[in-house]
């Protein structure tokens, strides 16, 4: 089924009977997008959360991403039968608890015509409908008293988001039981009285779901597909810092001051990290006062840590030019970490929305020092494409940086941030060796052999290249166009391949995950076409204009090192551009899928 579902006819049926007749009878549509207009939180719990992890037990692939509108946030989600990885183009149902959210959301034209609206109804029900008037009228409307369901337990701040996600439970045929449990883990740690009124308004919206909703929706794979094993379900912000703390980084040096990094920041201390930034007296005191004075990162960050360091920083973030600079502070440290022989692994968060007219002075551009370094050995880039990946690269970028003796840089994409994904939890390992292959030497004391070795022949920079395996296009492995990205680009950029394809059209896109170094066969691939396009997102002109020519820069590079020759003549090298793509806050397949027809 296409992406471009025309309202709910293609997914829904009526229920035969009641709560449980309707979850006896499941049908499947390919995929489903729904939106909450208004906070998703109760209890300090979030039912998107809650609902992902319920999502992904019944076998469903699941994607959340949270759209900034002003102060206001409304969330997207997706549910398929196959693995998502984008909120798709428009959504086909809303619960709204903010009528003026819900109406700038329609006005974004983020439903399709005929989307089936869940509108709170505050005098209880039935009600008329508040938005009766353009743009919305073409809209069915089911008013839905949730606040005055909630009010029954009136204990519970926020009880109507319990209430929704008993209504969901019910409109997606989960099983409740199932549901409840997860409920009750999260609510587990404020007390008993908490659990027994979450679980309670969390009955009221799944037995009376049938009197307000019209018709239930079916949307994912069947019940034989669900995740076996231990199912993780976490944000992708959640993610790093469970990664950092997982791979071994206690602490962390904070480089700038920004949104994205105070939320991440507040996630990894709340989880037992320390966060240290650039002017912490503490961290001052830890450089001058170690190793008599002289500029030793481990200490600055962690007295007694043997290993790589971890920095924070977000591209676009200010910083003090005093602190940055004045001699013994974390900036001219941090500066300085090569001369201490200290790799340093950087978290980086790009895509972000720039907060000052001032940008970052001192930082270096990962992808741009990925592309050329004179005199200096390049940095390892890695750029996860999903939740999952946030959590292991960390731990990759650790082992790399102690085991080759090179900086690493995990380069996040801001729309991961916040985006909520599931899947079966595995060994590091093998996450691993999807992008570098056997790169990664096993932790059992060999680790220091090879490091005692390349110390001794001073070697500084092992052969990683030779690791690092080439991704499989999607598509064709030839045609006329390949799209090549990185982050949150993935989703959009396959999705709109398919379907182009599917018109017979020879587009292909590749997602890298190793930006740097790349693999040494990638310009074989790229030949293999006539134009390749990096694909950017352009939340900010100039900082997206700087991320589009770093990596054309890189796939020139990469191109450059092959051979074009057939024999007796050379083969014409494939043209490589840039296109940046408009986007508020995630990229829709249909932005690609338009371009790419024109």
């Amino acid at each position: 089924m296409s992406g471009r579902m025309t309202g709910l006819a293609h997914t829904v049926h009526q229920p035969v009977g009641g709560a449980e007749d309707a979850g006896s009878e499941r049908r499947h549509a390919a995929d489903l997008a729904f939106e909450i207009a208004g906070d998703a939180t109760a209890g300090g719990v979030d039912i998107v959360q809650v609902f992902a992890q319920a999502a992904a037990r019944m076998g469903d692939s699941v994607w959340v991403g949270y759209i900034a509108d002003g102060q206001r946030a409304a969330c997207r989600v997706r549910v398929g039968q196959q693995p998502v990885h984008s909120g798709g183009d428009r959504a086909s149902l809303a619960v709204a608890f903010d009528a003026a959210l819900l109406r700038s959301r329609i006005a974004a034209g983020a439903f399709h015509p005929g989307s089936l609206i869940l509108l709170d109804s505050p005098g209880g029900w039935p009600a008329p409908n508040p938005l009766a008037e353009p743009p919305v009228s073409s809209l069915p409307v089911c008013p839905v008293p949730f606040r005055a369901l909630a009010s029954r337990i009136p204990a519970f701040p926020q009880g109507d988001r319990i209430v929704a996600l008993g209504l969901l439970t019910w409109i997606f045929a989960y099983d409740p039981a199932l549901v409840r449990r997860l409920l009750e883990n999260r609510l587990a740690p404020r007390g008993g009285r908490w659990v027994s009124a979450g679980l309670r308004l969390f009955e009221l919206g799944w037995r009376d779901a049938s009197r307000f909703v019209p018709r239930p929706v079916r949307a994912g794979r069947s019940p034989q597909a669900a995740l076996a094993g231990r199912v993780e379900v976490m944000s992708g912000r959640e993610a790093l810092a469970l990664g950092a703390l997982t791979a071994g980084f206690t602490s962390c040096v904070v480089r700038a001051e920004h949104p994205a990094l105070q939320h991440w920041a507040q996630s990894y201390a709340a989880l037992g990290g320390r966060v240290l930034t650039m002017r912490d007296a503490f961290m001052r005191r830890s450089i001058m006062g170690k190793c008599g004075g002289s500029p030793c990162l481990v200490q600055a960050a962690d007295p007694g840590f043997t290993g790589p360091v971890l920095v924070v920083e977000a591209a676009g973030a200010p910083v003090e030019l005093e602190e940055a600079c004045a001699p013994g502070t974390a900036g001219a440290v941090l500066g300085l970490a090569a001369a201490c022989g200290v790799p340093r692994v950087t978290l980086r968060i790009e895509r972000a929305p720039r907060v000052e007219a001032l940008w970052y002075p001192f930082g270096v551009d990962p992808l741009a020092a990925a592309s050329g370094c004179p005199g200096g050995v390049r940095p390892v880039v890695l750029a996860p494409t999903t939740v999952e990946e946030c959590y292991h690269f960390i731990g990759l970028a650790r082992r790399l940086a102690r085991q080759y003796r090179r900086d690493c840089v995990v380069l996040v994409d801001a729309g991961l941030l916040g985006a909520v994904q599931a899947w079966r939890s595995r060994p590091a390992s093998a996450v691993w060796t999807e992008s570098v292959g056997d790169a990664v030497i096993e932790d059992d004391g060999s680790t220091g052999r090879v490091d005692n070795v390349l110390a001794g022949l001073g070697v500084e920079q092992a052969p990683l290249e030779a690791f690092v395996r080439r991704p499989a296009p999607v598509g064709g492995e030839a045609g006329d166009v390949l799209l090549v990205g990185w982050g949150t680009t993935r989703g959009p950029a396959e999705e709109a391949v398919a379907r182009l394809r599917a018109r017979g059209l020879a587009v292909s896109a590749l997602h890298l995950r190793v930006l740097s170094p790349l693999p040494r066969d990638l310009w074989a691939l790229l030949a293999r076409y006539r134009s390749v396009v990096a694909c950017e997102l352009q939340e900010d002109p100039q900082a997206a204009s700087r991320r589009a020519h770093a990596l054309a820069n890189l796939l020139r590079a990469a191109l450059a090192d092959g051979s074009f020759t057939d024999g007796t003549r050379a083969a014409p090298r494939p043209a490589v551009t840039a296109h940046r793509f408009a986007s508020s806050r995630f990229l829709a397949p249909a932005a690609v899928e338009d371009w790419a027809e024109t």
